[in-house]
């Protein structure tokens, strides 16, 4: 891939978390706070949203890696 598809490609996976973080939001709220009660798409939505955190390596990583984060 040439560097700009790797930045187009990044930019549309930040764009996909930010619109998938309020539903995230909602829902962790609806849960308590409980980590565990979300899928690992909507942890990733809102450790980008809130934390700014990127996850790395997603073939590698388990909801655990997610939730520990």
């Amino acid at each position: 891939m040439t560097a700009n598809e790797k930045k187009n490609n990044e930019n549309n996976v930040k764009r996909n978390l930010e619109t998938r973080a309020p539903a995230a939001k909602i829902k962790l709220e609806k849960k308590i706070h409980d980590v565990e009660g979300l899928y690992v798409g909507e942890i990733e939505a809102v450790l980008f949203q809130i934390y700014n955190v990127l996850m790395q390596g997603k073939s590698n990583l388990r909801k655990f890696d997610y939730v520990k984060k």
